[in-house]
């Protein structure tokens, strides 16, 4: 998981975005991908099977959430998979058992009992970048349109961090 510290337009303000992977429905780094590394697990999970993976990158290239990165030691593309090693034993997935706010939450969706159904109905949980007609299975909680644009350009507290871009003063470096 990545989080990008935003700056609010017009405000001095930080905003804070975790990006995952979003597990489309209409996934376009599954279509995107020759050599069929990526796949659909049956509970809806997009899956990168390592082994089938041959480093084209279309992946990453057709992905508009910037979810797929490339793991250059292991030679493979890779992302997140709501840790499935953890989830399907019963626990949530790291990201989830360690936020320190408990902004995160994890289930299903298609359950309207579940707790994930009943808070995303009643926080008004809405898709990021819903227009890339992907039906992301991640929902957002108070984002704005905004931050979508600005996501893969936002100030980063530590420039030294090689996995994103710094942004001061409106001048990429």
């Amino acid at each position: 998981m990545r989080v990008r510290y935003l700056e609010q337009p017009d405000n001095n303000q930080l905003s804070f975005a975790p990006l995952i992977c979003m597990h489309c429905v209409d996934a376009p780094c599954l279509k995107a991908c020759p050599s069929k590394a990526i796949r659909r697990e049956k509970d809806g999970r997009v899956f990168i099977d390592e082994s089938r993976c041959d480093l084209e990158k279309e992946c990453v290239e057709a992905c508009p959430y910037g979810a797929i990165s490339i793991n250059v030691e292991k030679e493979v593309a890779e992302k997140c998979d709501f840790c499935q090693h953890r989830t399907e034993v019963g626990l949530d997935p790291a990201c989830v058992s360690n936020c320190p706010t408990d902004a995160l939450v994890f289930g299903d969706l298609d359950d309207p009992g579940s707790r994930i159904s009943k808070l995303a109905d009643k926080k008004k949980a809405k898709a990021w970048k819903a227009d890339e007609g992907t039906n992301p299975s991640v929902l957002y909680v108070s984002h704005e349109t905004w931050m979508e644009t600005k996501a893969n350009t936002g100030v980063q507290l530590d420039p030294k961090d090689e996995d994103v871009t710094y942004e001061q003063n409106n001048l990429k470096k």
